[in-house]
């Protein structure tokens, strides 16, 4: 009886001070007009820049598969360049989604909380996109398996006894 007493008074007291307690939004205003986390992008106002991190990677061209809803990202950093489909990562940056869309065609890279755009660097001609690779003509089938070079004997090879 006395636990249930004791409790019930906790939680009165809890909700009164809670009931009574009204925030002040004006002892917050300092934070706010601070903006410690950035200024919030209007919605059609300019984009915001990238993060310094996608400054190291450049859009070098896409490759659309032809077998399947698939593209081929070529990215390039300083050291090298990167043959990626979307999903996979380079270190710890990853290739969130590719938008096709010709010369204005861009790739969403994702790093931690963090996002970036990289669109081709000279918009005004752009980078095309490469071509699928196709064969080269129709497949030749072999139609016996070629023999050995006469002089040679091959020597068959078993693993254990």
């Amino acid at each position: 009886m006395t636990r249930a007493f004791s409790w019930g008074l906790a939680l009165g007291i809890v909700a009164t001070a809670l009931a009574a307690e009204r925030p002040e939004w004006e002892r917050y205003k300092v934070i706010v007009d601070r903006a410690p986390f950035g200024v919030p992008a209007a919605a059609g106002g300019p984009a915001t820049p990238a993060p310094g991190w996608a400054d190291e990677f450049r859009l070098v061209g896409l490759v659309p598969d032809p077998h399947s809803t698939n593209v081929l990202v070529i990215l390039q950093d300083k050291q090298r360049a990167h043959l990626k489909f979307p999903g996979e990562t380079i270190g710890d940056v990853r290739i969130e989604e590719v938008i096709l869309a010709g010369p204005a065609s861009q790739v969403v890279l994702r790093r931690g909380f963090e996002t970036a755009r990289l669109n081709f660097p000279d918009r005004a001609t752009g980078v095309p996109l490469l071509p699928a690779v196709a064969a080269a003509g129709p497949a030749v089938q072999p139609t016996e398996t070629p023999s050995p070079p006469p002089g040679r004997r091959r020597i068959p090879f078993r693993r254990g006894d």
